[in-house]
């Protein structure tokens, strides 16, 4: 029997533990068409100590039904989607912004900094990103009454963990057009 797997006795269909495999993995992405489920190593163990949301180059591939059973299972457990692989593309850029500029708390606020000068400062500037996003991504777990911002807030910490230092995130254009 593979590991991760259990088989009912009525049924005979394996019946995955999506929770065991979570513990394994050391990221997970999403294409769209597949789900890649990252591994440090060919025969991993359980750890909550390895990096998290990383890709290495052991994976495991899950398509089609395979793919749309982990995608239910993670919209049911949302805290192991810190798990997820940050990615950077223009759009998410744009859409980072608009976030920042719906989402930020003020003049003090890294994201109002991130909405006025539509870019990365420096690294300081990430590593307040990175905080002040993280909190509002915890927040919304646990408030399912905003459960529909997660999407946007994802993007969001994706281009704070990877999105370029020093270059436009979206110009004044970009984002005039993506209200309409």
């Amino acid at each position: 029997m593979r590991r991760g797997c259990r088989t009912t006795a009525n049924t005979r269909q394996a019946v995955v533990d999506y929770t065991t495999i979570f513990s394994w993995i050391a990221g997970y992405e999403d294409t769209g068409h597949a789900i890649r489920l990252y591994v440090e190593w060919p025969t991993p163990q359980p750890s909550f100590f390895r990096p998290h949301g990383v890709r290495t180059s052991l994976f495991r591939l899950c398509c089609g039904e395979d793919a749309d059973a982990v995608r239910a299972w993670l919209s049911r457990n949302k805290a192991f989607q810190c798990l997820r692989v940050p990615t950077y593309s223009r759009e998410k850029g744009v859409r980072a912004v608009q976030t920042a500029l719906s989402w930020h708390s003020g003049p003090g606020s890294a994201l109002f900094d991130l909405a006025l000068v539509r870019a990365i400062r420096d690294e300081e500037h990430r590593r307040r990103l990175q905080a002040e996003v993280r909190t509002l991504v915890s927040s919304v777990i646990e408030n399912p009454d905003h459960s529909h911002a997660l999407f946007r807030l994802h993007d969001l910490e994706d281009v704070a963990n990877v999105g370029p230092v020093g270059v436009e995130l979206a110009t004044t254009e970009e984002l005039t057009r993506c209200r309409h």
